[in-house]
């Protein structure tokens, strides 16, 4: 009995172009054609964006083809075909290669994508370029005259000082250091006003006697301001769905920048005519560059212009056999797997209970690595310093060799590969009488969760792939992508609802931080929950429903992290609504938010081969009940591809490894469809495998028909993100 239930709408992703238009160009392949690509409207406005600098080259060659040396043509080559697999097999939205939009489960699949002239690309400034001109705009005297301040979200008191991080940027990234000010009278004063948001003149105001102390305390306030203790309300939000507008709102009473204001207004308008005209983009974006230009801001022109695809279909629905089927699969997947711990949490806690035992304390001191615990007990914080990076200190190596720790199921699954090489299987089956004595972590599941699965058609039958699974909220992949979809948006909306209907005693709030400019692309989204907890970002949720950094509360209660507002009175659980990676190099106190959201779950992970990938070259396809739950793969060495020539041995020794025609390179994130009878494509994997050492190929399954079609049936490449809630 499945203990968790399906969403009824789910997001559908597909690739701008069919695979046919990469498929057919790799048939008649030649250089020529490739170049050729580039007279296709789409595929330039796509390149456009993605790389100003490789289309910039691409022209010259076309307009001279004389320009660059011959290996330097190959190079664009390679560049220009890699995008154009991108743009036709890959799912993931990205630019204007991929897009998505939504559907439903119904009693029939039937997914028909509209012409792509309808297809909607909402484009807002990219977030690099957006925080340097608000951090630029914010200097000017007239406009910080203005502007409304509050104390810096990550401030806290400890002692005699009050202890904050502030920012710089180097290299045009964001990095962060903790700062100290001596308590006073005036810094207390000033940081009590400005909770609910003071001027300038105010805050002068508040701290002087008489008129001959203006101009010196006028000073001391822009002091705290270019320190970061007090934080302007110009600065970026990474949450709410018209940024632009509500900067807009703020610089226009401010006669100095009157014309930046024009510029700004000018830009958007034309932002809005691009979101609905994809075949002019390339010429709307021109005109955004040459005002952009006007504002006399530095800026980079690839990194100025973030733009969404949103797909439009005629039909979008799936047929409720898919839902039951892929929930089987998750509820086997469920079974399979051992109960695991946060192992941060758990040595936090343990640090916790030997420093303040049953206390309850603030969670910024706690969390302060010089005078609390910290976090990530056991790792080496980043606490370089600039005398020590110029020595080059080489880590001790542990010379013990590692033991391996095999589990019942890496023992189960290696007798199962094993007969499948032996009898030379391409598809492995997974049955249940195997793994009757796994038993499933009941109620362990996260609240809500999503798979994201692929449909292509085999044997007329449809056919699911589970490419992945997991994590603590199915808003995690769509929470991007709901400020320019309305119906994704619902779909968010319907989810963050249900969570909070799992948690009635609780607050569920959404942590508001930007750690890094660009990172702010993937981090955007709108309000979506009542509360939030701002951190190094601008919140424009209502004051009362801003949960501030000093006023949580820790303490570890029955062996659990408790999160309190003392505010409140609240049990607060943080939550994170993107896919932001936050675990790299995160500041302490955000990284212990995101990771408390997964506090006593164990979400469910699609099927992995674990440790038998260190004992094995070769994978077959995996299947249950008739959700293919890993695909073909194979790790091919470099070593072994230098005795391998293309055109002698190397179809022999293809066919004897059961590889397909059609695979992709496989590399972290990336994938890169290639047909291995085309010499090109064998020459990328060659590449590939000399620069990483091996090359992971894996099987590619929409060669032949898919579930979703055009208007001219070809077939699309496709993933569809299916949410689940916990009953």
């Amino acid at each position: 009995m499945n203990n968790f239930s399906t969403f009824p709408t789910f997001v559908l992703r597909t690739p701008l172009l069919p695979v046919s238009y990469y498929t057919s160009l790799l048939e008649k392949y030649s250089q020529e054609a490739v170049f050729e690509t580039l007279n296709n409207a789409y595929v330039k406005n796509a390149i456009a964006l993605a790389s100003p600098e490789l289309l910039s080259e691409l022209e010259k060659h076309r307009s001279n083809p004389l320009h660059h040396r011959v290996d330097q043509v190959k190079q664009l080559e390679i560049s220009l075909l890699k995008y154009i697999a991108r743009l036709t097999s890959r799912a993931t939205p990205f630019g204007l290669f991929a897009g998505c939009n939504t559907g439903h489960f119904s009693n029939e699949t039937n997914v028909r994508l509209l012409h792509k002239k309808n297809y909607s690309i909402p484009t807002q400034f990219d977030m690099q370029f957006w925080t340097h001109l608000l951090q630029e705009l914010g200097k000017e005297t007239q406009v910080r005259e203005k502007l409304v301040y509050f104390p810096n979200s990550s401030l806290y008191s400890i002692g005699s000082f009050y202890r904050y991080v502030e920012y710089k940027f180097v290299n045009k990234r964001r990095e962060h250091t903790i700062a100290a000010v001596r308590k006073n009278p005036f810094v207390t004063l000033i940081l009590e006003h400005c909770k609910t948001g003071k001027s300038v003149s105010e805050l002068v105001s508040l701290i002087i006697d008489n008129e001959a102390e203006r101009e010196e305390a006028t000073s001391f306030i822009h002091e705290l301001i270019d320190n970061q203790l007090l934080v302007s309300n110009l600065e970026a939000t990474v949450t709410g769905d018209d940024e632009i507008n509500r900067v807009l709102a703020i610089l226009k009473p401010i006669p100095s920048v009157a014309k930046k204001t024009q510029l700004l207004e000018e830009i958007s308008e034309k932002l809005i005519v691009l979101e609905n005209n994809i075949n002019a983009h390339r010429t709307i974006s021109t005109e955004i560059i040459k005002k952009v230009k006007q504002l006399e801001i530095d800026f980079d022109e690839k990194y100025l212009l973030q733009t969404d695809l949103h797909i439009k279909t005629k039909t979008a629905t799936v047929n409720t056999t898919i839902a039951r089927k892929l929930q089987q699969a998750i509820s086997f997947l469920e079974r399979l797997q051992s109960k695991t711990t946060n192992a941060n949490l758990e040595a936090f806690k343990k640090a916790f209970l030997n420093r303040y035992e049953t206390k309850e304390m603030p969670l910024a001191i706690v969390l302060d690595s010089e005078v609390g615990i910290g976090y990530l007990q056991g790792y080496r914080m980043n606490d370089s310093h600039p005398i020590l990076d110029s020595f080059s200190i080489a880590k001790q190596h542990n010379s013990t060799t590692t033991v391996e720790n095999w589990s019942k199921l890496d023992y189960l699954l290696e007798e199962k590969i094993r007969h499948s090489v032996t009898t030379n299987e391409f598809v492995l089956h997974l049955k249940d009488e195997d793994f009757k004595d796994f038993s499933t972590n009941n109620n362990l599941l996260p609240p809500t969760f999503s798979a994201m699965i692929e449909i292509f058609q085999e044997l007329d039958q449809e056919t699911l792939v589970l490419d992945s699974l997991g994590n603590f909220s199915a808003t995690k992949l769509i929470g991007r992508f709901c400020n320019g979809e309305a119906t994704i948006h619902d779909l968010a909306k319907e989810i963050v609802t249900k969570e909070a209907h799992l948690h009635p005693t609780s607050i569920l709030a959404e942590i508001a931080h930007l750690p890094e400019s660009r990172t702010g692309n993937v981090l955007r989204r709108p309000l979506l929950r009542t509360y939030e907890i701002p951190y190094l970002a601008n919140s424009i949720a209502p004051k009362e429903q801003q949960i501030e950094i000093e006023d949580l509360l820790i303490s570890v209660v029955n062996k659990n992290i408790v999160l309190k507002s003392k505010q409140l009175n609240k049990i607060i659980i943080p939550c994170l609504s993107n896919a932001h990676n936050y675990s790299s190099n995160a500041l302490p106190i955000y990284q212990f938010l995101c990771d408390l959201q997964g506090q006593n779950t164990h979400p469910v992970y699609k099927f992995d081969w674990g440790i038998l990938k260190h004992h094995y070259n070769n994978f077959p396809r995996v299947v249950y009940k008739e959700v293919i739950l890993a695909k073909a793969k194979w790790y091919v060495y470099h070593d072994e591809l230098k005795t391998i020539a293309f055109g002698t041995n190397f179809e022999e020794w293809k066919a004897k490894k059961q590889i397909p025609r059609y695979v992709t390179i496989v590399n972290g994130d990336n994938t890169l469809l290639i047909n291995l009878e085309k010499e090109i494509c064998f020459e990328m994997m060659q590449k590939t495998a000399k620069s990483n050492g091996k090359v992971l190929l894996e099987e590619f399954l929409f060669t032949n028909e898919s579930v979703v079609k055009d208007e001219e049936n070809n077939n699309y490449a496709n993933q569809f993100i299916v949410s689940f809630y916990r009953e």
